[in-house]
């Protein structure tokens, strides 16, 4: 079974003159990220681990991986994603990282939703980040639909088979 990653933060911007990176971390994988003793980037399309030397802060904090010592180096990571393996992350997290995030959803585009009382609803086409939560965008029937990405509604996830399973309250669908 492929492995699952979880984006987990993102660097901001090179701090100081030894490598440091400042990082937006979510809240809710903050604990798990502390534990770890690698973060992993993506480089030509390449899941990279990168060893943590330290970590300062949290939220928006201050990285210091090995082997980066220069801001130069540094740079080079600007604007990066940060990942996690899903199994790095305890139990209940990667949802809480999904429901904070306002691009984690993106890689749902194109799944297909599977709701556990009314079948199979569509295919998403698109995720769109407004202030208050994220939504996903499905034709359904004749109209489009947007069906808000919350954690009362998605029941998981299934990667591999590219569908997301739901529980939609009646009339939902109606509005």
């Amino acid at each position: 079974m492929e492995e699952s990653f979880v984006i987990i933060g993102k660097i901001l911007k090179v701090h100081g003159v030894k490598g440091e990176m400042k990082i937006s971390i979510a809240d809710a994988a903050e604990k798990d990220v502390m534990k770890q003793p690698y973060l992993l980037l993506l480089h030509n399309r390449q899941k990279i681990p990168y060893f943590i030397e330290y970590i300062r802060g949290a939220g928006t904090a201050i990285l210091k991986l090995e082997e980066i010592n220069s801001p130069e180096e540094a740079r080079l990571h600007i604007n990066k994603d940060i990942f996690l393996k899903s199994s790095q992350l305890s139990k209940g997290t990667e949802k809480r990282v999904l429901q904070s995030d306002t691009t984690a959803f993106t890689f749902l585009e194109g799944y297909a939703i599977q709701d556990e009382n009314l079948g199979a609803l569509g295919t998403i086409r698109e995720i769109l980040s407004l202030p208050m939560q994220q939504m996903a965008v499905i034709d359904y029937g004749s109209k489009e639909i947007l069906l808000p990405l919350h954690e009362q509604f998605v029941l998981r996830i299934d990667r591999k088979n590219k569908v997301m399973h739901t529980s939609i309250p009646d009339g939902l669908l109606d509005l």
